[in-house]
């Protein structure tokens, strides 16, 4: 069953609380990594594969994918006590602060690894975080069909 008008309205309101959280988590990620790429010289930049590179590329690898199911975990839990639009709105606000926090903090992991080792291999795990996070920012759309699908049980 399609939302009501009156339920849209009321999500878009909320909606926009997300997407400043989501945003925000996005913003400092893409800071440090301008910073980063202010300050290192990409001459220097190798594949080395040392244990510390292998560690953080391999971890961020391993929390990409944890996000995903934890997203999916979170996001299909029930509203405790409440049914209402708004108790289903906060537990997927929920899964997608988890997700976007489990995926942040594989980037700054990677970053900093980058930053110690020069390590290009732990900057493209990191810019592939940045992708995965646009690619899941959580749009209008996507929340009202996410809505959609729980309300319908």
């Amino acid at each position: 069953m399609p939302l009501t008008q009156e339920q849209l309205q009321q999500l878009s309101k909320s909606g926009l609380m997300i997407k400043i959280i989501c945003g925000a988590l996005l913003a400092s990620v893409c800071t440090f990594v301008l910073i980063l790429f202010m300050i290192v010289d990409f001459d220097e930049l190798n594949t080395d594969l040392d244990l510390l590179v292998l560690l953080a590329a391999s971890s961020g690898a391993v929390m990409f994918s944890l996000s995903f199911v934890a997203f999916k975990v979170l996001s299909a839990q029930t509203a405790a006590k409440d049914e209402s639009l708004m108790a289903h709105f906060q537990v997927l606000q929920t899964a997608w602060i988890v997700r976007f926090a489990i995926i942040e903090g594989a980037i700054f992991m990677n970053l900093i690894v980058t930053m110690a080792e020069n390590s290009l291999i732990t900057m493209f795990v990191a810019v592939f975080g940045v992708l995965l996070m646009l690619i899941g920012f959580p749009r209008s759309e996507k929340v009202e069909n996410l809505m959609e699908y729980r309300l319908r049980g």
